[in-house]
């Protein structure tokens, strides 16, 4: 007679012989082997390399379609690219909360209408109205009404990098 020890053992020993026999025959087409195309291994980077992939192409999307920020006086788009604005002397370019400049030729001067300042984040020092800014630093309006106007002395037109909501207010005559 078979003790019940040894019938657990033969009906085990049964089952993993079928499912050896059955993978076996399963792997003989190929249809299961693990990094087939019905049972893909992925890896961490496997996954990172196409995710990076993915981005390239969307920035390269982007980069295609980017809107530019207008040359004459007139409201700015907000966009992440930096556009170039050139203010006629006398004229003043208002800027949003967080509109971002950089004076690139010309002679500017802080403007405020609350009497505030603007942030000189290249200078770490915040700049009070009147004040004449530096050319090259990257400079931020903190709070709405405030930007930066051309030196109406030096006749130069002012031509700033802008990034972000702005206005050209006119030279008053």
């Amino acid at each position: 007679m078979i003790k019940p020890a040894q019938k657990l053992f033969i009906s085990t020993a049964a089952v993993a012989f079928l499912l050896t026999g059955y993978q076996y025959v399963s792997n003989a087409d190929g249809t299961t082997q693990p990094g087939s195309s019905n049972d893909p291994i992925v890896t961490k980077s496997y996954v990172d390399q196409q995710v990076a992939e993915l981005v390239k192409k969307e920035i390269a999307k982007l980069d295609g379609t980017k809107p530019t920020v207008p040359d004459k006086p007139s409201t700015g788009a907000g966009s992440a690219a930096m556009g170039l604005v050139t203010v006629k002397p006398g004229e003043t370019i208002v800027g949003a909360e967080g509109t971002e400049f950089v004076i690139r030729a010309g002679k500017g001067i802080a403007y405020t209408e609350d009497g505030g300042g603007l942030s000189d984040l290249t200078g770490g020092k915040d700049i009070a109205g009147g004040t004449v800014l530096a050319g090259n630093h990257y400079i931020v309006a903190p709070r709405a009404k405030r930007g930066i106007t051309a030196d109406a002395k030096t006749k130069v037109s002012l031509v700033v990098l802008v990034r972000g909501d702005y206005t050209i207010k006119m030279a008053d005559k």
